[in-house]
């Protein structure tokens, strides 16, 4: 330490005594406030917001958890999230607008709200600051594919997937879903104690865990009657 900053301690301590406060219970009390602070910045709210979520995640999606949160933990994970203002966020969320990725600059914001909402009901902020930013990042354009409806084309399809020489898994799942008419991510989690072979049916897999509603479809596989 120099002179200078000698002086100007000794100054500040001075300040303390006139103003009736004891410069050791003082520092004691910044320490604390050190140490609270390093508690809550959001790399550390983060880390446990993600270690909750791990019981209700699939592990897919905990894995693009993890991915949405990586720039804004690089940008700001060490400052505490009483800090952080809604102008400091959408500025980390513009990143990605900027990079033309719109869906994923919606998602990051998504996930930060979820991270600060965390905070709060962990009492380390009052408010999300995130409430203001709806409608401040722009919107991604929907591009609906259109269907098939022309039996000639459906023949043409069914055709090209027949011989396809793609993987056996890929090519197995493209000759099921014209069968069994389930979503793509349900085709693909299906499991042989979701198939009933003695009534030539294909119950919808079970819903994720985080799914609380049953469904029980029925689809009628070709071939049996």
């Amino acid at each position: 330490m120099t002179l200078a900053q000698t002086r100007q301690e000794r100054e500040r301590l001075r300040s303390l005594v006139a103003r009736g406060i004891d410069p050791a219970e003082q520092r004691k009390q910044d320490q604390r406030e050190a140490q609270w602070q390093a508690a809550n910045t959001f790399e550390q709210v983060s880390a446990e917001w993600l270690e909750k979520m791990a019981d209700e995640y699939a592990p897919a999606t905990m894995v693009k958890a993890r991915q949405h949160l990586a720039l804004p933990l690089q940008k700001m994970g060490r400052r505490p999230v009483s800090e952080l203002s809604a102008a400091e966020i959408l500025d980390v969320c513009r990143i990605k607008e900027k990079q033309g990725h719109l869906e994923a600059a919606r998602k990051t914001l998504n996930k930060i709200t979820q991270v600060l909402r965390y905070a709060v009901q962990t009492s380390r902020l009052k408010a999300v600051p995130t409430v203001d930013l709806k409608g401040a990042l722009k919107t991604p354009k929907t591009q609906h594919m259109a269907a098939i409806v022309d039996p000639i084309e459906l023949g043409r399809l069914l055709g090209d997937v027949e011989h396809y020489n793609g993987r056996s898994a890929t090519v197995d799942a493209l000759r099921l879903a014209p069968m069994l008419f389930i979503r793509p991510g349900e085709l693909r989690a299906m499991r042989w104690a979701d198939v009933d072979l003695k009534t030539a049916g294909s119950p919808t897999p079970r819903p994720k865990p985080a799914r609380r509603w049953a469904r029980s479809c029925l689809c009628r596989c070709p071939g049996r009657h």
